[in-house]
């Protein structure tokens, strides 16, 4: 790449076009969610948002404010003071500017700069006080044109206590009186006459200034409330998160044990790729949560939606966590925290990034057979045929039209044509299919969709508004909506409508008020007319308009008009939403009453009609024409989904290019579709005509009599084998096919009746047969492959050059010495494979089975082979992967090189079924393994688009691979090392353990152990530990002095790394810290550990119990890297035109079922709904249910302490639960644990159901609220009016200061801290912030003198000492004071501060003027204390708190407390002498 080239991501591109074209990214930005907003403003990638970044983004969400404003909101929400904000941060400050759906009073920021923006602008210490120069510059930003004189003398008459500084209504006061007001009113839109004075002018601008400020106000103390919720529940957030998705993962692996089917490939015409169902019903029964279903399935064949899903939430777990290691945290907060270290079983966001299925093409639409028990699957040209275990038949695909566009005379124009061609019609069983209904949306406004109720909803206040505006693009409806109509709708004006018509609104969102006032609109139409509508508007407008010229008394008239209306309408909108309320209720209880009603129903049905075998009399034709078997469908497309019936239970089923066959549980053989060439076999049944269409299964009446075991269809013709093993072959007998002899040979002739074919001279029994395009493969009972048909390709494999047509059944004689097991013929190739046996290998102790034989043999062309091959070839596949591509050669084993060590068996792969396709072939291993090999077009052999063509057999990784040795060669340490007897001897695959020298040994020691680590990631199958086998020479020794040492010991399994001591205690912290663990305690040649399902680790230890020596032969870890093991066992595979189907086999063991749908349901009762609805899990909702009777008993936790631990048994795991595993607690219980208490205060839902994960989330979210904390506006003590005036007064007289001292009038704490004027809302409170020293903060020997402190304090700036009035009264008081304390000068330097008195505050730099220092502590003629304040930014005070908590943590603790003693001592003695 070129140094030009950059690849540029979404996001980078996006900032890209942010720069050049603003408009195109807030559009962009109306389709984000807040997560995306975040991430797009991030620049840094950090996770962290500035205040730079947050106010680049304002303007492109619409929010137009002052810089001042928009810092006020992000020092709100930045909780910790780092100067950067998370995203739960930012969520919040959304919620403060959003009056839609985030605070509900309707506050939406202005634009236009208020004092209180400036005011705390420069407040910077945020004490709710201004100096004077703080003040000037506040005045300065709000571009107040005005002198410097004007703005001095209104600070000093503001001023009364002389403190220096103003609080916030001082500081209002005075801009009022000094701003341009017209100006400011004409800036927020309010018409002012041009002949008013300028006093009322003032007066409506504090009014209005009151009104904001209240609205703001009462704002921004729900935004606290929010952040405090958000904040809270974060914590509650990630247990939550955790469970509900240990529920997900339990709910499809139950699925999975009920077995699946999957589709590779879309097939040529994209005719597998259709729509899946969105929702499954019969005609009297609808399955219940299906949508769930399909989103599990959705998630795992395109893993890629869940990791954009979880890509968000993973990096905020990041960040919070980062977050959580600087703060500490109790309760909840530190068992989420605990959480996350232990790193539990299940990683949903790994598991999706590293999910095989990544870059594969899967079908969706295979989601309705998930779960049903398929185990047989069959391919036609356009159709897929899947064959369940209890006999139903289902059926999905069909070609769709290649023409779209319908000539006016054609015939299709008076009547629907269907979904599919009628070639697909005839397969699917949708010949007389009626045209589906319109799905129009209904009159009804209780039918319609939430989405439309509320597009209805905002249609119809914006109309009442006339702000209407249909939207330019029907696809983008509830956008438009949203962001463009909404926003033009005032939530003021929808309030005053509401309040017009007898409403009182405390608070409620805009969308909230749109509802109500909707809801009043239809009524009034409904009831009144539309007359009396519109006479209503127009009332309302009037009153609005009276309003504004303060016009009350007439408006209240015009009010009662409304008021007369409205009473009526009022008690039935009363009743109504009782009634309503009464009637959802009902719904709810009819609606829990229906389902399980419709379900008992459903399953009485289900019953009755799988043992009615006779097919009832209602369906019951003549012996002649058979049964009439319906094909389910399974999408849309398909035929319509049926209640499976005994009668019509199937046994196997086949599939040509456009016909199909099944075989009934009875042995009779029925085919459908396309009948060209006789190819049914129906040629007494089609009243004579032998290529007649058969649109539904129709009875073969020729083999009615011969009970049908086996059939197969090829392209044109069809051959069965039947009891006694008698081959029957009819259709097409064109190059041969047909094996009928040469009598074909001069012309072109089918066969419509099926005829008897005999296999040599000896009329063998066949045992399978296989059709293929242009030919024909049998294989006898003795295991002996017969061929007919073309061979051109070598496809018959009878060896170079014969590529002759053969018209009878050829031996192949190249085969003689393998008994075949199975034949697939396809387009132009053959494949078979052996018989597969299973023998015992191993000795005594590590004796087991394994499977032998299974060869795969091939012939054919070489567009699937790569090469052609004239004769049947042996394929060897290697069991072990590592090995297939290993091309080089050795003579002998080398210590360096593992893999080439004797241990590792060259195993061969045993193939025990196969399937040929178009251009593909497909097989599959005895242990469940699908190998693939040809041509991938569209992703058919389950590997990457981009790999064009498969050259040899490989693996599908989606399912079910060998596991391996992940030790083999990785690197491996120990405790302590005797002779050289390294570690590495433990993973170089020599098992024979005979002497010393070829195994690990440790010193003799306590505790000793050996570790592995695997390099990564893996979930392990299970561990084998070999012993050593070597005896003591000496015969007087016990002969199991060596191998019992390794007993007693621990094997464990970990994410991370275990102690490196060897000690008790580094055991104890192992077994703690490991994922899973296992004790062996009984001397064995080899120890088998079998790991608890999808056990996850990358660190395995072997660790002694006590003190000895630890030597092993060998430890073998078989798994599979990454974080997927296979979605499981394949037991049979189809392969077709670039298409694949696979079944993944249901289980059989019940215990397994058993287990899974107890797994399913202790996680989420909800799952327990879901499974009930397969007849796999019916039994087992019988017996368990939804999981009550799994729960531990009410009083097995400790509601008084959250952490407190569960009871563990004897094996480790937790009692009561079937899912935990190992010494972790599974997330199902740590839900439980915590939220013990709340969960049992849960009320029951209808009928006494245990709750869902949904409802437990949404109690826990929403029972416990933080209340609404009132805004706290600081003010200052203020003199009353007639202290003002004797102030005056001994200004103007001299002499009265000796009879009036002077001093500061006193105004109670609970007076100052009175409601101001206009009775807001909210309470006001006062807290002083301030930057004191700790000991100073800490001073004061009860709350109220520290109260009365705060009260008289006045706060001095440390800067240089100012000129003080020599005559002002009390100033030599202040300077004996000084004099006294001179003897502290030296050791109170750090601490004084100056002070400022003027004679005439009001005319301030006047008079003689000399500096006086005061010191901290000392009383003002006033009557205040002198106290420190240095103010700092926020920057600074971060700095100054981590360099204390260093200083502190740094010192011994009892040094820090010893000190902290000495403090309080001397603070109390100096308090005392003052």
């Amino acid at each position: 790449m070129f140094e030009s080239e950059v690849v540029l991501t979404e996001k980078q591109k996006m900032r890209k076009v942010m720069i050049e074209d603003k408009d195109k990214v807030k559009e962009a930005i109306k389709h984000m969610t807040p997560s995306d907003i975040f991430a797009l403003f991030d620049e840094d990638d950090s996770g962290l948002i500035s205040f730079e970044e947050f106010r680049k983004m304002l303007p492109f969400l619409d929010i137009a404010i002052s810089d001042a404003k928009a810092l006020r909101y992000f020092r709100m929400c930045d909780t910790d003071g780092s100067g950067e904000i998370d995203i739960d941060e930012f969520q919040v400050a959304l919620f403060a500017c959003d009056p839609t759906s985030g605070n509900p009073v309707g506050f939406k920021p202005s634009g236009n700069l208020t004092p209180m923006d400036a005011f705390e602008l420069f407040d910077e210490d945020q004490s709710g006080f201004l100096d004077e120069d703080e003040y000037r510059y506040a005045m300065e930003y709000l571009k107040v044109n005005a002198s410097d004189e004007l703005l001095e003398d209104e600070f000093f008459k503001a001023d009364y206590n002389l403190l220096g500084m103003i609080d916030y209504e001082e500081f209002r006061d005075i801009f009022i009186r000094v701003c341009d007001v017209r100006l400011e009113l004409e800036a927020r839109g309010i018409d002012t006459p041009s002949l008013i004075r300028k006093k009322t002018l003032r007066r409506m601008l504090r009014e209005v200034l009151l009104a904001e400020e209240t609205r703001e106000r009462r704002a921004l103390a729900e935004t606290r409330r929010y952040k405090k919720w958000v904040l809270a529940i974060r914590d509650t957030k990630r247990i939550m998160q955790k469970a509900e998705f240990r529920a997900y993962y339990e709910l499809r692996s139950a699925l999975d044990a009920a077995g699946h089917v999957y589709v590779l490939g879309t097939g040529a015409y994209g005719q597998f790729n259709g729509p899946g169902f969105d929702k499954m019903a019969t005609k009297k029964f609808q399955f219940e949560h299906f949508q769930r279903v399909v989103e599990l399935w959705k998630d795992r064949v395109q893993p890629q939606q869940l990791v954009d899903r979880l890509r968000a939430r993973r990096r905020v777990e990041e960040q919070e966590e980062k977050r959580d290691e600087e703060r500490t945290a109790t309760g909840i907060g530190a068992i989420a925290r605990e959480m996350a270290k232990k790193k539990l079983a299940i990683d949903p966001y790994a598991e999706a990034l590293e999910s095989p299925f990544a870059g594969l093409q899967v079908a969706l639409n295979t989601a309705s057979l998930w779960g049903r028990r398929v185990y047989q699957v069959a391919l036609s040209e356009n159709v897929i045929f899947a064959l369940a275990d209890t006999g139903e038949v289902f059926s999905w695909g069909g070609n769709s039209y290649w023409w779209h566009e319908i000539q006016p005379d054609s015939i299709f124009q008076r009547q629907w044509r269907g979904d599919t061609t009628a070639r697909s019609q005839l397969l699917l069983g949708t010949k007389n299919k009626q045209l589906p209904p319109d799905p129009s949306l209904a009159a009804d406004f209780d039918r319609m969709s939430p989405e439309d109720q509320l597009a209805e909803r905002v249609k119809t206040v914006a109309k009442y508004f006339n702000v209407w505006m249909p939207p330019p693009n029907p696809a983008e409806r509830m956008l438009f909506l949203e962001k463009d109509i909404l926003p033009r709708v005032d939530y003021d004006a929808t309030k005053f409508a509401l309040e017009c018509r007898g409403k009182r609104i405390a608070e409620a969102t805009k969308l909230e008020l749109v509802t109500q006032l909707h809801e009043d609109i239809v009524l009034e139409k409904r009831l009144l007319g539309e007359k009396a509508h519109k006479a209503i508007r127009e009332i309302e407008t009037q009153v609005g308009a009276l309003l504004k010229r303060k016009k009350d008394k007439m408006a209240q008239k015009f009010l009662q008009k409304i008021e007369e209306m409205w009473r009526p309408l009022r008690e039935v909108q009363a009743e109504a939403r009782a009634t309503q309320i009464a009637k959802q209720v009902t719904q709810q209880h009819e609606e829990t009453l229906r389902v399980e009603t419709q379900y008992q129903a459903w399953r009485r049905r289900t019953a009755q009609k799988r043992e009615d075998l006779s097919g009832g009399n209602a369906r019951a034709k003549s012996h002649k024409e058979g049964l009439e078997i319906t094909i389910i469908g399974a999408t849309p497309r398909a035929a319509d989904v049926t209640t499976p019936r005994g009668a019509e239970a199937a046994l196997q089923i086949a599939a040509g290019s456009a016909h199909a066959a099944l075989i009934h549980r009875t042995g009779e053989l029925y085919t459908w579709g396309v009948g060209t060439s006789g190819r049914l076999g129906l040629d007494v049944a089609n009243a004579g005509d032998p290529q007649a269409d058969a649109a539904t299964p129709t009875l073969v009446q020729t083999l009615a009599e011969r009970p049908v075991v086996r059939v197969s269809c090829g392209f044109n013709h069809t051959a069965a084998i039947v009891a006694g093993g008698d081959l029957y072959v009819w259709g097409s007998t064109a190059a041969g096919k047909c094996g009928l002899g040469t009598v074909v040979r001069s012309e072109e002739c089918f066969c419509s009746v099926p005829t008897r074919l005999s296999l040599g001279s000896e009329s063998r029994r066949a045992r399978k047969v296989s059709c293929g395009a242009a030919h024909t493969a049998v294989v006898t009972e003795s295991g002996q492959l017969y061929v007919f048909g073309c061979g051109d390709g070598g496809r018959l494999g009878l060896g170079p050059g014969r590529y002759d047509t053969h018209f009878a059944p050829v031996l192949v004689e190249c085969l003689l010495h393998e008994s075949v097991a199975s034949v697939s013929c396809g387009n132009s190739t053959t494949i078979v494979c052996t018989e597969v046996t299973r023998e015992w290998v191993g000795d005594v102790e590590d004796r087991h089975r394994r499977y032998t034989g299974g060869k795969l043999y091939v012939a054919g062309s070489s567009n699937v082979f790569g090469r052609q091959i004239d004769q049947f070839e042996h394929i060897f596949i290697r069991a072990d992967p590592r090995f297939r591509n290993k091309t080089r050669q050795r003579s002998a084993p080398s210590d360096n090189d593992p893999f080439e060590s004797p241990s590792s068996p060259q195993e061969e792969v045993c193939v025990k079924q196969v399937s040929a396709g178009f251009q593909h072939v497909a097989m599959v291993s005895a242990e469940g393994e699908l190998y693939c090999w040809g041509n991938n077009r569209s992703g058919c052999c389950g590997q990457p688009l981009s790999q064009v063509f498969v050259p040899e057999p490989t693996s599908v990784p989606v399912f079910y691979t060998r596991p391996i040795n992940l030790a083999l060669g990785q690197r491996a340490y120990q405790s302590s090392t005797y002779s050289q007897r390294e570690a590495r001897y433990a993973v170089n695959g020599r098992k024979d353990g005979r002497g010393v020298k070829k195994c690990t040994c440790t010193q003799q020691e306590a505790q000793p152990w050996i570790e592995i680590d695997l390099g990564r990631m893996a979930v392990v199958d299970r561990i084998l530990v070999w012993n050593r086998t070597d005896e003591p020479t000496d015969k007087d020794q016990p002969r199991d002095l060596y191998s019992a040492r390794l007993f007693p010991c621990w094997l464990m399994l970990g994410r991370d790394p275990f102690p490196s001591e060897a000690n008790v205690a580094s055991l104890k912290d192992g077994l703690r810290n490991a994922v899973c663990r296992a004790k062996f305690t009984e001397n064995k040649r080899v120890s088998i550990w079998r790991l608890p399902s999808n056990a996850q680790g990358r660190y395995i230890r072997l660790q002694l119990e006590q003190y000895q020596s630890l030597s092993v032969a060998e430890i073998e870890v078989f798994g599979y890297w990454g974080y997927n093991s296979g979605v499981g066992r394949v037991s049979f595979a189809c392969a077709g035109r670039e298409v694949t189907a696979a079944v993944v086999r249901p289980s059989h063991d019940p215990r397994d079922v058993e287990a899974a749908y107890r797994r399913a349901v202790y996680a989420d009762a909800f799952n327990a709904d879901v499974l009930r609805q397969f007849e796999t899990y019916a039994l087992e909702y019988d017996k368990v249910g939804r999981g009550d009777v799994l729960l531990p008993p009410a009083g097995a936790y400790q509601a008084s302490n959250a952490m407190a631990e569960r009871p563990v048994s004897s094996s480790g795991a937790f009692k009561h639960c079937p899912i935990c595993q190992g010494v972790d607690r599974c997330e199902a219980c740590v839900l439980l644990q915590t939220f013990n208490h709340e969960i049992h205060n849960i009320p029951p839902a209808v009928g006494g159901k245990r709750p869902r994960l949904e409802h437990i989330s949404d109690y826990l979210y929403n029972h416990n609220k933080p209340p609404l904390e009132p805004i706290v506006v600081p003010r200052a003590a203020r003199p009353s009016k007639w202290e003002l005036r004797k102030q005056a007064l001994r200004d103007r007289f001299s002499f009265a200061r000796f009879f009036f001292p002077k001093q500061t009038a006193f105004v109670k704490a609970e007076d100052a801290l009175s409601t101001d004027p206009k009775e807001l809302m909210t309470a006001l409170e006062f807290m002083q912030r301030t930057s004191v020293s700790h000991e100073n903060a800490s001073a004061g020997s009860s709350e109220a003198q520290g109260a009365l402190e705060r009260e008289n304090t006045a706060i001095i700036p440390d800067f240089e000492p100012i000129d003080v009035d020599d005559d002002v009264p009390g100033a030599k008081t202040l300077l004996r004071t000084q004099s006294a304390n001179a003897a502290d000068e030296e050791a109170s330097q750090s601490t004084r501060g100056t002070m400022q008195l003027h004679r005439k505050p009001h005319l301030h730099g006047y008079g003689d003027n000399r500096k006086v220092r005061m010191e901290v502590g000392d009383i003002l003629p006033g009557g205040q204390v002198v106290k420190p304040a240095f103010p700092k930014s926020v920057v600074q005070q971060i700095e100054e708190h981590a360099k204390l908590r260093e200083m502190r943590e740094s010192q011994d603790p009892r040094d820090r407390k010893a000190k902290a003693d000495a403090r309080k001592v001397a603070r109390k003695a100096k308090h005392l002498s003052k």
